[in-house]
C-alpha cells in the first residue's frame, strides 16, 4: 500500500512518513532537525563530520590495539589479536560517530525493508560480483592459485574474520548510507545524495591509505552501488549485505585481499594476483583493477536505469519539499 508523506501542523512528520524499518519507537514522530542543521547547511556539516570521524577512528583507535604487540613482527596469533582489536575499536568509533550525528540532526537510521527482492539479492550480488572480477582477471592470466586448501587458522578463525567483516561493513554503512545519505537526500535529492555520500566514502578511504587512482574510482563506484541499494530499499540492510558479500568473499573465500598472501584470519583458498596492475597485480589487488570497474558498472546500471525509465524519475530522487505531495510506492 502506498504511504503518503504528510506533515503535521507543528512541522513534525508523522510516523507513516518514516522509512520502512526506521529505528525508533513505534508510533513516534520524528522531530525536524534543529534550526541550524536544516537544509543544505546541516547536510554539509554531516558530510564533513562523517569524513573527520572515520579518519580519526582509523588513525587513532587502532593504535590502542597495537599496544599488545607489533603487528608486522608478531607471530600470527598475536597479529590476529591486534587486528581483531583494531577492527573492533575503529568500527566502534565509526558507529559511535554515526549515532552522534543522528542525535545532533535528530535523524533516524532506517533498516530498509522496501523491495524484498533487492534485499535478498544483495549478498549474492556482492559475492558473485567480486568472484566475477576475479574470474576475469584469472582469464586474463593475472591470477594464480597458490593453495586450494583452507589456510591461516581453520573454520573458527574464518568465522571470526566473517564477523569482523560484517562489523566493519556495518559501521561504514551506518555512517554513509544510514546517516549521511538520507540527510543529503532531504536537502538536495537522491542523485546528489548518492554521489556526495560516495565521494565522502572515497575520501575516507583515501585518508585510510588507498592511493591508486583506479582503486579510488572503484571505491567510489562501490559506494554508488551501495547508495543506490539504500535508496531503492529505504535503508541500510541491502547495502550492508552487499558490502559483506563483496569483502567477505574477496578476503575469506579467495584470499585475494591482501595481495599477495592472506590476511590474519586465513581464507578458504588462496589466490594471488600478479602482472598488470590494471588486472589486480598491484598491492591493492582487485580494488585497483579494471575487472572490478566493469563489474561495478554492470551492478550500477540496472539500478540507475530505473530513473531513466520513468518520466518523472524515482520518487526517492526527490528532495523532502518535492516529496510532500508524492505517493511513495
Amino acid at each position: 500500500m502506498a504511504a503518503e508523506i504528510q506533515t503535521e501542523p507543528h512541522g513534525r512528520e508523522t510516523a507513516d512518513a518514516l522509512p520502512d524499518g526506521a529505528i525508533g519507537n513505534a508510533g513516534a514522530t520524528r522531530a525536524d532537525p534543529p534550526r541550524w542543521a536544516r537544509g543544505g547547511g546541516g547536510a554539509a556539516v554531516a558530510l564533513l563530520l562523517s569524513i573527520l570521524i572515520v579518519w580519526a577512528a582509523m588513525l587513532f583507535l587502532p593504535g590502542l590495539a597495537s599496544r599488545v604487540g607489533s603487528l608486522p613482527d608478531a607471530p600470527l596469533p598475536l597479529a590476529r589479536a591486534v587486528e581483531t582489536r583494531a577492527v573492533l575499536l575503529a568500527s566502534a568509533g565509526v558507529v559511535a560517530g554515526a549515532l552522534l550525528i543522528t542525535w545532533l540532526m535528530r535523524q533516524r537510521i532506517a533498516l530498509g525493508m522496501k523491495r524484498p527482492g533487492l534485499i535478498v539479492a544483495a549478498f549474492p550480488a556482492g559475492a558473485l560480483g567480486i568472484a566475477t572480477a576475479l574470474a576475469l582477471s584469472w582469464a586474463a592470466g593475472a591470477a594464480t592459485l597458490v593453495s586450494d586448501r583452507a589456510a591461516g587458522g581453520g573454520g573458527a578463525v574464518l568465522l571470526l574474520g566473517a564477523l569482523l567483516v560484517g562489523w566493519s561493513a556495518l559501521a561504514e554503512e551506518l555512517m554513509f548510507r544510514g546517516v549521511v545519505q538520507p540527510l543529503l537526500q532531504r536537502a538536495w535529492g537522491g542523485a546528489p545524495a548518492v554521489a556526495l555520500s560516495a565521494a565522502a566514502f572515497t575520501v575516507a578511504h583515501y585518508l585510510g591509505g588507498w592511493r591508486d587512482p583506479l582503486s579510488l574510482l572503484n571505491i567510489f563506484g562501490a559506494a554508488v552501488w551501495f547508495g543506490l541499494l539504500a535508496l531503492r530499499t529505504g535503508g541500510v540492510l541491502a547495502p550492508w549485505l552487499a558490502h559483506i558479500g563483496w569483502n567477505g568473499v574477496e578476503a575469506l573465500l579467495f584470499g585475494a585481499s591482501p595481495n599477495p598472501g592472506i590476511g590474519a584470519y586465513g581464507s578458504w583458498i588462496d589466490v594471488d594476483l600478479a602482472g598488470a596492475a590494471t588486472l589486480g597485480g598491484s598491492v591493492e589487488g582487485l580494488n585497483a583493477s579494471l575487472t572490478v570497474t566493469l563489474v561495478l558498472a554492470a551492478l550500477i546500471a540496472p539500478l540507475a536505469a530505473g530513473m531513466v525509465r520513468r518520466t518523472k524519475g524515482w520518487p526517492e530522487w526527490k528532495r523532502d519539499d518535492e516529496r510532500q505531495h508524492l505517493r511513495i510506492p
